[in-house]
């Protein structure tokens, strides 16, 4: 993960970078503002480091002032740090998986419209209690709990009313079996029982339907400002506009291909007859 003190670098070197750039092209921060297409006040604040710009805007930046190619390809990278961190799995299990549980619940209660599309299992927020044990299999028995108990705490966030959660799960994810076919018919039933909350859209891609889009991970989007991703072996978020109305578009081509409401249900009973049958 990147620290403070060397994002406050990176902050640094991207904000006196481009208050150089102007200069050197003898440009007012009104003019150069102007001409980019922001405000004055926010040319300053970036220029002093007190606001971060969008890689949009450094590019939009390096362009009017006639910076090279390599100063601005060095510049756009610097913006693309800032707005994008990693974190490894290794140091999230060292801190206690439960922690990361707490981290993704803050991100939620601050969103009033979460995203959400799994690949490969059914979102945490939509977990059994049985199945969530059998998403951290690596861990001593006591974090485990600790991270049940996390994530069972996130899921309170569900029962606000005001609050928008959109799910797409393809079906292959909810075949994936993580614990004995009781607890994955568990899991299949409590699915079915969320297909008629009010502020839930739970979709399911059903494994026949074609998919033009090609995700290759699982991620959620909170409103149109923050990009979660889980890899196998680090956490990622994306801040960036662009990066994040690129997944919110990827979300929207995704949800088109899920069936709903009584569509969902069926697709899910399907599932769920399996599991009771090898159960």
């Amino acid at each position: 993960m990147t620290s403070p003190e060397h994002a406050e670098l990176v902050r640094g070197r991207l904000s006196s970078g481009l208050r150089r750039l102007r200069t050197d092209a003898r440009l007012t921060g009104t003019a150069l503002a102007e001409l980019v297409g922001i405000s004055q006040s926010k040319l300053s604040k970036v220029e002093t480091g007190m606001a971060l710009p969008t890689v949009e805007d450094v590019r939009l930046i390096a362009q009017e002032t006639g910076a090279s190619a390599q100063t601005t390809s060095e510049l756009v990278a610097l913006a693309h740090m800032l707005h994008t961190s990693h974190e490894s799995t290794r140091v999230i299990l060292h801190r206690g998986a439960h922690r990361r549980q707490q981290e993704i619940s803050r991100f939620e209660e601050r969103a009033r419209c979460a995203r959400n599309f799994q690949i490969t299992m059914v979102p945490g927020q939509l977990q059994t209690e049985g199945y969530m044990r059998g998403c951290f299999p690596s861990l001593p028995e006591p974090e485990v709990d600790a991270a049940v108990a996390a994530r069972r705490s996130r899921q309170r966030i569900l029962d606000h009313p005001d609050k928008e959660f959109r799910f797409a799960i393809a079906e292959g994810a909810i075949r994936w079996c993580r614990g004995t076919p009781g607890v994955m018919a568990e899991q299949v039933r409590h699915l079915i029982d969320l297909t008629g909350r009010d502020n839930i859209t739970l979709g399911v891609i059903p494994w026949r339907t074609p998919v033009l889009a090609q995700p290759r991970h699982s991620f959620y989007v909170y409103d149109d400002k923050f990009v979660g991703i889980s890899l196998h072996s680090a956490y990622t978020t994306l801040r960036d506009p662009s990066d994040v109305a690129h997944y919110v578009a990827l979300f929207d081509t995704l949800h088109q291909s899920c069936v709903h409401d009584d569509e969902a249900r069926s697709v899910l009973g399907a599932i769920l007859a399996d599991y009771e049958a090898m159960a």
